[in-house]
């Protein structure tokens, strides 16, 4: 996603935050832990994440759902939750 050397500090955070899920993952059984591939085969999930939650390379969740999540459509629900649908 962020292949640049200048935006480690963007890789950095993401690693944080995926060990952070991790842990929860493994105390609280949620949330279920996926990988990108099991997505894209996936026929429909939810994302839950806002504008500004989002990598400063993407503008909009929009945008972020396009570029990593192309085989399907995203539905908004709300400002923070969307329905991706392949």
């Amino acid at each position: 996603m962020v292949p640049q050397p200048k935006l480690e500090w963007v890789r950095r955070t993401l690693r944080i935050e995926r060990d952070i899920a991790r842990s929860h993952a493994r105390v609280y059984q949620f949330p279920v832990m996926v990988t990108q591939a099991h997505l894209d085969s996936t026929p429909r999930f939810m994302f839950i994440a806002s504008d500004e939650s989002l990598p400063p390379l993407y503008k909009s969740v929009d945008l972020f759902a396009e570029k990593v999540f192309p085989h399907h459509r995203l539905s908004r629900l709300s400002p923070t939750l969307a329905l991706l649908t392949r």
